[in-house]
């Protein structure tokens, strides 16, 4: 019996050895409307754009320009912006080393709370703000039957 590829293969097929040894990491930090997230927002940058400015990782960059069509500046390390009901999300995306992945996210973070700290911008807590009012007494209606 023999089938055909095209019955055999339902996604494409990847050579894990031609795939870059490097990687998108990306570090979500939830900030206060109240807090100073512009300040936060260039932190964040700044700690991003350090661990993505490696000869290896400028170099990863240049092979993900050339073997993807993306933008020269969606491959550059940067922060995104979003509004919540709640927070400002900042989410700072970088490129490191698969191996080392793990171990330059916790540098980054460590860097980025360090710094937010120094300038006394808090990082939000990740649950809402809730008011609880307690029960009201029923009303009694006051109809016609009522008053007499």
């Amino acid at each position: 019996m023999s089938l055909s590829n095209h019955l055999v293969f339902a996604a494409p097929v990847h050579n894990s050895s031609t795939v870059p040894d490097h990687l998108w990491e990306e570090l979500t930090l939830p900030i206060p409307y109240e807090a100073d997230w512009h300040l936060a927002e260039r932190i964040l940058c700044e700690e991003a754009r350090d661990v993505s400015s490696t000869a290896e990782a400028r170099r990863a960059v240049e092979q993900m320009r050339h073997r993807y069509p993306v933008a020269e500046a969606e491959v550059h390390a940067r922060v995104f912006v979003r509004a919540t009901p709640n927070r400002v999300e900042l989410s700072a995306r970088f490129v490191v080393l698969v191996r080392a992945a793990r171990q330059v996210k916790h540098q980054v973070t460590r860097r980025a709370l360090d710094r937010l700290a120094e300038n006394g911008v808090r990082v939000a807590p990740v649950t809402q703000d809730s008011t609880v009012h307690p029960p009201q007494p029923p009303r009694t209606a006051t109809g016609p039957a009522d008053r007499g």
